[in-house]
């Protein structure tokens, strides 16, 4: 099933045993390649992908700042729920993995088991060495937050889904949010942000609410990054508000 990122990416294990991996010996490989292995050894890299998006977002190691967007043609367009049937094909000695998409099932009225699957997300902040930090699900869908004490001059960030760093959100432009006027689109997720960051300026001590806001519907994928310096009162509760006590100080955004 397309989960809410449109892509999937996976390997076979034999008889569910991570030391017998059937790959593709490629990173991101298509429908209908060769297939290699039992292997246990420096594969977690090669999956194959089932890629449902229209158009593909490439931000450039060698121009920072600059972000290509192409479409694409492929039989495997789709949205989130749409549902895949996998098969492994052997011939003799030859092994070869393909799939193809299903229809999907059908619904009872009422039924409110989301569609797809969802993620979690963490912040990955330079004032902690860019560990992982969960962010907690707010009472809106689609929203996540952090509260973070930053420990230095300026703090930079990103966000991982599902602790995945092949799965990084991250700004179309670097050093994102430094001017402290700065907009910039959301790209992800995917491994080429290397140097996409968010910056929060501050002094060490100051505390700051992030949050990371992702809607899913029939206009397309809607994500937004925003934070705010906290301003306690004795009263002050992240669940309470749905914004946070202070004005948001950058608001980089999709458009």
């Amino acid at each position: 099933t397309l989960g809410e990122n449109r892509w999937e990416e996976f390997q076979i294990w034999l008889d569910g045993d991570p030391t017998r991996v059937l790959h593709p010996g490629a990173e991101k490989a298509a429908k209908d390649t060769a297939c290699h292995g039992p292997d246990h050894e420096d594969v977690n890299h090669y999956n194959w992908i089932i890629d449902g998006r229209k158009e593909i977002e490439f931000a450039d190691e060698y121009d920072m700042g600059s972000v290509e967007v192409y479409g694409r043609e492929s039989p495997d367009l789709g949205v989130p729920g749409d549902q895949f049937r996998i098969r492994l094909k052997v011939v003799g000695k030859w092994r070869s993995v393909t799939w193809e998409k299903v229809p999907r099932p059908v619904r009872a009225a009422g039924d409110a088991t989301p569609a797809f699957p969802s993620g979690s997300y963490s912040i990955v902040g330079s004032w902690n060495g860019f560990e992982p930090v969960p962010m907690t699900k707010g009472p809106r869908l689609g929203r996540h937050y952090l509260e973070v004490e930053i420990t230095q001059f300026g703090g930079e960030f990103q966000i991982v889904r599902d602790n995945d760093w092949g799965q990084v959100l991250y700004p179309s432009i670097s050093n994102c949010g430094a001017d402290g006027v700065a907009k910039a689109k959301v790209l992800g997720p995917n491994s080429w942000g290397h140097g996409y960051n968010w910056h929060i300026a501050c002094t060490p001590g100051e505390r700051f609410l992030i949050e990371f806001n992702r809607t899913i519907d029939a206009e397309g994928d809607k994500r937004e990054v925003c934070w705010s310096k906290r301003q306690y009162t004795e009263a002050a509760s992240l669940e309470d508000s749905a914004s946070p006590t202070a004005a948001p100080q950058v608001v980089p955004q999709l458009e």
